[in-house]
Parts: C-alpha cells; structure tokens; sequence
C-alpha cells in the first residue's frame, strides 16, 4: 500500500458538527438516527471510518482511485467490526445512480479539478443530495496559497529524481525541517515562510503532505472565484466549518473603512481571506432551494448540544465581575455581563470536553445562580451563540458516544481497539479527532474489550517491567526491583492512562 494514502480523522468534517452549523443558519436537519454520507477522494477511509465509528446508525460509502488505500481502509473497518461503511475504488462517475444523501464531503477534489470543471463537479455532487443534505467542499484558496508556492518548487526540485511515493513523502518531510533549522536569522522573513510550513506541514496525514506540497495539480482560486462557480452550480454558500473565521469584526476598525459600503458575505469573507492569508478553506454549501438565515436567531441553538476543549476557569473572580470579556482562538471578543451567561460559559468550561444539552446547561446554572427567567434563559442562548460564534464553544447534533468517566472494565471503541492491534502510531477518538499513542499505551487499548478490570492492565505492565520493555526508576534514575512497589508504580500509570484514555475520548459511555 502507498503510505501517502493513509488518512486520519478531519475534526472539521464531522457531520455532527456540520449539521450543526446548517441548522443555526437555518437549515433544516435530516433524521440523525440514519445519516447517510458519502466521501469522495476518500485515501484510505480514514476519516469515513472514524465517522462510522461514532455514528454506529449511520451509512458511508468512500469513494477513492487507489486500489491499495481502499484495500488497507477495508480491512481495517472489517477488523473494528464496523458494517456501517463501505470503501470501494472509483471516480466522480461512481457515485450509484440512485444513491442520495445527507452530506457529501469533497476531501482533495475541488482544487484538482480545472476550473471549467468545477461546477459541473457540484453540480454532479449536489444531484445525489437529499431534503436538508449539504456539502462539505475542502479547497486550496488564494492568497495564501501562493506562499507556499516557493516552498513547493523547492521540494519538488529536492525530489526530482526520487520516484517512489513513499520516499517521496518522507524525504519532502525531511528536507523541509532541515531547511526551517538552516534558514539564517537575517532572512527575517523567508526564515518565518519556511518555519510556518515546518509547522503547518507537520500537523497534516500523509496524503494531504502529497497533495499540499508534491502535487502539480493544484489550481487554488480566490473565495470569490468560488462563489461564482456556486452560483453556476445553482448552490448556496453557507457557512465555514471553522465557523469563527467568517467573524471580520475581530480585525481592527481600519479594516471596516476600506470595505465596500454595504459589503456582501462573498466580499466580506473575501477581504478576510486577504487579512490573514488563508490557504485553505472547508465551505459548507446546500442547493439554493434550501434558504440561509444570515441573521443567527439564539432560539435556534436550544436544540443543540455544547462543549469547550478549555480548562475551568477561575469561577468567583469570573461571577464576582460586573463584566466578562473572553477572547476566542482567532481573536473574537465576547463580552458576558448578566449571571446566567457567564455562569453558562463556566458550566461548559468546568464539564469539558463533554457535550451538553442546553436543557442540562440550563439545569446546572439554575443550580449555582438560583431559579431562572425567560430573560436569563435568552441570555443563556444569546451567550452559546456568541462563543459558537467566536470558537470558544463547539456546537454538535449529538451528545457524543465516549465517556469521561472509567468503569471497572473500562471498553475502548473497536476503532481504536483494532488501530492499536495494527499497531498503528495513533488512534481515532469517538470525539473524531486523531490521538498518537505510544507501545504501552497500544497495549493497554486493545485489553479495552470491556471484560478485562484494573487487575490485568496492572498485571500487563508489570510483566512488561519484568521482561525488560518497560523499566520502573526512582526519580534519580535507579532501578526499582521491589514487587510491591513495581506493582504500585503500575498501578499508578494504569490510572493516569486511563484518565488520558477518557479525556481523549477513546472510551465508550
């Protein structure tokens, strides 16, 4: 199998958060109890996959020319026991004639395809949507594409006489970190291009490396560009799946004076494009036969579920001020200044990363703030949508299938479970994202299975100690030979493996 086919979970291209963000914009939902999703450009499936995982009710069908990389996603969804997705090799044209939809995601395809193209390639898309459905549309975008235009030429040169696609993606990798450590300090601003790649580059899987930095395929084109070969396609744009990029008023006022007077979305979400020079753009679009409600109604969010990745703040200083400003991760200000708002945010806070409904959010802050109005209830929804907004609070369809809690017998997702045997370097979390693991920790997931207790995870570490695979050290670095205290060391990291276990969303409620 080619090692550039290999995927890992997209936490932007959850349904459950995509369905999200249409509904708050109006979009009516389809059932969530059957879901049916197709990915095209799918790599190994390892994104379906993982969706699969946590959508157990759900049917997905992955769509990808490589043979190897379907065989290996296959496999792999047949180990975890998975029989709600299926992988087969194909191209746009294999969609089934009959298959509708709720969501399409077009992972690596819109870029790929030459302009001419593209709204035919929607439009193909958009003809196997059902009531509701939208698509996910994954794009290169300019300006910021263009930067990394010299860093491209300059791996591709490196490789010139390299043929095979795994070295090709491993020496790319290579050179690019041995160039970012080469760049003398005085070419200020050439040493920050190569230094922001190092980094970018080295969150992404392999086949997104291939695509991003060896492709000559890739046609980016500007937001407005975009628009247009919507409107071609008869579509709407909805929204981003990074909703809190769309929000321009986190950038300083000048930016205001130089937009066009009673600028629209396609101008707006195009000037902020320019301010941060994006490269990369995952649109939400739906047919123009469904309407988009541009003005976000807080009523529209109750039926919604809630989480925050951050940890408790301090609580009597936050409830103590007549007014709270936070800041969201790309700059957005949301300013709390009634009780029931700020005791909300710090409810989410306190609980994460567990997903909440509004009815428990509400119940909870009633708890600490005392009996609610129909006004502190506004206020409560009016607050949610602001931090959705903002990206400090993350909206869901559902409340999510992991626990945050270790029973006796703790049981990992059979994704992870069958990752771990494989022993594959990371796992999928049933919270959609990817999650590295080390030996020990792979070990330890696949005694998940719900019928082993705390006694056999101590018992395989200890044996792990006693074989010479793990070594038990004072914190001066002498060996520990004593059974007792071995056996108390393990026990010791089998609960902190377990509580990173829960908190990362590898074990089943």
């Amino acid at each position: 199998m080619s090692h550039i086919d290999i995927v890992t979970p997209e936490p932007l291209a959850h349904p459950s958060s995509l369905l999200a963000t249409a509904h708050l914009f109006g979009l009516g939902t389809p059932s969530q109890s059957e879901l049916k999703i197709l990915e095209f450009d799918c790599g190994d499936g390892g994104n379906l996959i993982s969706i699969a995982a946590t959508l157990p009710d759900s049917d997905c069908l992955g769509i990808a020319e490589s043979a190897d990389a379907i065989e290996h996603g296959s496999r792999l969804a047949k180990e975890a026991g998975l029989k709600n997705v299926k992988l087969t090799t194909g191209n746009i044209s294999s969609i089934p004639r009959d298959g509708v939809y709720d969501i399409i995601l077009l992972k690596n395809i819109y870029s790929r395809t030459s302009p001419g193209k593209r709204a035919a390639l929607l439009t193909r898309a958009s003809s196997h949507l059902g009531e509701n459905g939208i698509i996910l549309v994954d794009q290169i975008c300019l300006p910021g594409w263009s930067f990394k235009e010299p860093i491209r030429k300059q791996i591709q040169y490196h490789l010139r006489n390299e043929e095979d696609s795994l070295q090709r993606v491993i020496k790319g990798r290579q050179f690019l970190l041995a160039l970012a450590a080469s760049v003398p300090d005085h070419l200020g601003l050439y040493q920050t291009l190569v230094r922001s790649e190092k980094d970018i580059s080295s969150q992404i899987p392999d086949l997104n490396f291939s695509v991003e930095y060896l492709s000559d395929s890739i046609q980016p084109s500007h937001f407005h560009e975009f628009a247009e070969v919507l409107d071609e396609a008869g579509l709407h744009y909805v929204a981003e799946a990074e909703l809190e990029t769309m929000m321009i008023n986190r950038f300083p006022a000048a930016i205001a004076a130089i937009l066009p007077e009673n600028s629209s979305l396609v101008e707006s979400e195009q000037y902020i494009d320019f301010i941060t020079n994006r490269s990369r753009r995952f649109s939400i679009v739906c047919p123009k036969t469904e309407p988009v409600e541009r003005q976000l109604e807080p009523e529209r969010i109750k039926s919604l579920y809630f989480s925050m990745y951050s940890a408790p703040v301090d609580a009597a200083a936050v409830m103590a001020e007549s007014e709270t400003s936070l800041t969201g991760p790309t700059g957005s200000i949301v300013t709390l200044t009634t009780k029931s708002s700020k005791a909300a945010l710090l409810v989410l806070s306190e609980n994460a990363p567990a997903r909440m409904s509004f009815e428990e959010i509400t119940t909870k802050v009633s708890d600490r703030t005392g009996d609610l109005t129909e006004a502190d209830i506004k206020s409560i929804a009016e607050a949610l949508s602001a931090g959705a907004v903002s990206g400090m609070v993350k909206i869901n369809c559902n409340e999510g299938a992991w626990s945050r809690l270790t029973s006796d017998s703790p049981t990992a997702s059979s994704l992870v479970r069958a990752q771990a045997a494989a022993a594959m370097p990371y796992v999928s979390s049933l919270q959609h994202r990817t999650i590295e693991i080390d030996q020990v920790a792979g070990r330890l997931l696949q005694l998940l299975d719900g019928k082993n207790g705390k006694e056999k995870l101590i018992s395989t570490l200890v044996e792990m100690i006693s074989i010479g695979e793990l070594s038990a050290e004072t914190p001066e670095g002498e060996k520990i030979e004593d059974p007792e205290k071995v056996e108390q060391i393990a026990a010791q990291q089998v609960d902190l493996f377990l509580a990173r276990f829960a908190t990362s969303g590898l074990l089943i409620g």
